[in-house]
């Protein structure tokens, strides 16, 4: 079977400019790194906002300095070039003394950090791999981030929007990928004031310059990435349609993320509420209704369906009855699957007595 040809053979887009040897001889004279990166040899690009640089920022290595008129109080943005994985810390640490040396950064709420994803060497296939793992796993990312942004009009999740249905076709062009999407597909081909540059953009992270934050992550970002190549297209479809139970989901969910999978932070609707958007997305309710996803009790161990009719999914007459917060016409909410998973709990105590 011929391999899928990769997006820099189809596009030709243009060389990077790394600067290799200027910056690998700087790098001979910093001290090693001291955090472990998931994936060295992957290339990223790093936009760093931050306000209150009143006197410039001396740099050679590494970074350049943009306007943003989106930020206030002499607001730059720091942009870095094609990093590869191991020299992510050293640029940070580099970017951090050298703001800090004339000037007191102040990282308010107006500022974010972006980390552009080198897909140049993936083929659409991958691409589409990726982000369907992204969509499984949404949550996590925004409880990485924190929830302010999930909330941010400039950081719109694929759940909040119809994009993801766009997916498996946004090859054949005529799929607009809006820029403030919490992950911009645009930059892969360019559209309008959105650049080409071959990349998928993470908008999701919170102004900051803390070393252990911005390198979690990137590490997250990075084992993505990595994901996205150990799995075929229609593999990854399949599994994800016969994917109804909260065991099958965290073994996924462990092996990706490794070390950053935090279970206390995923809760069991963040898990319900994922596969079941993903699954709606692409095979709708007539696959939810037939493989409904089952949630397993840390009470008893017992499983019990959350299963839903037309009636109480489709019409706003049932989210108001039990005040329900109505996003769209088949979205099953986390609230909707918390609710019937409470009254399921209640007849089973009510039928077997307490776990």
């Amino acid at each position: 079977m011929k391999e899928e040809p990769k997006l820099q053979h189809i596009y030709g887009y243009t060389n990077l400019n790394v600067q290799k040897a200027k910056h690998a001889a700087f790098e001979q004279t910093l001290s090693p790194a001291t955090f472990q990166c998931k994936d060295p040899n992957a290339l990223l690009g790093i936009e760093v906002e931050v306000e209150n640089i009143r006197e410039g920022i001396p740099l050679e290595y590494y970074w350049k300095i943009k306007a943003d008129h989106s930020l206030r109080n002499h607001g730059v943005e720091c942009v870095s070039i094609p990093l590869r994985g191991h020299q992510v810390e050293h640029a940070l640490r580099y970017l951090k003394t050298q703001m800090c040396t004339f000037n007191k950064p102040d990282f308010s709420n107006r500022t974010s950090v972006h980390v552009h994803l080198n897909v140049r060497d993936m083929s659409w296939s991958q691409v589409k791999v990726l982000v369907i793992l992204y969509a499984l796993f949404e949550r996590h990312f925004f409880n990485l981030a924190g929830t302010k942004r999930e909330q941010s009009i400039f950081c719109v999740p694929l759940y909040k929007s119809n994009q993801l249905s766009t997916i498996l076709h946004i090859q054949n062009g005529g799929t607009k990928w809006h820029k403030y999407n919490a992950l911009n597909l645009g930059t892969i081909l360019g559209d309008g004031d959105v650049g080409c540059y071959g990349t998928i953009e993470f908008r999701h992270l919170y102004g900051t310059d803390d070393l252990p934050t911005l390198m979690t992550w990137i590490n997250n970002i990075l084992l993505l990435r990595k994901a996205s190549n150990e799995y075929k297209l229609e593999d990854l479809l399949e599994k994800v349609k016969t994917l109804n139970s909260t065991s099958e989901y965290v073994q996924l969910y462990e092996k990706i993320f490794q070390e950053y999978a935090d279970l206390r932070s995923m809760s069991k609707k963040d898990f319900e509420y994922c596969v079941t958007h993903v699954k709606e997305v692409f095979w709708g309710y007539d696959l939810l209704r037939k493989e409904p996803y089952k949630a397993e009790s840390s009470l008893g161990k017992k499983i019990f369906h959350t299963q839903v009719d037309d009636t109480q999914v489709n019409t706003k007459t049932y989210i108001k009855k039990h005040n329900m917060p109505y996003l769209a016409p088949g979205i099953l909410t986390p609230e909707m699957v918390e609710k019937v998973n409470q009254d399921l709990l209640i007849a089973l105590e009510t039928e077997e007595g307490a776990f």
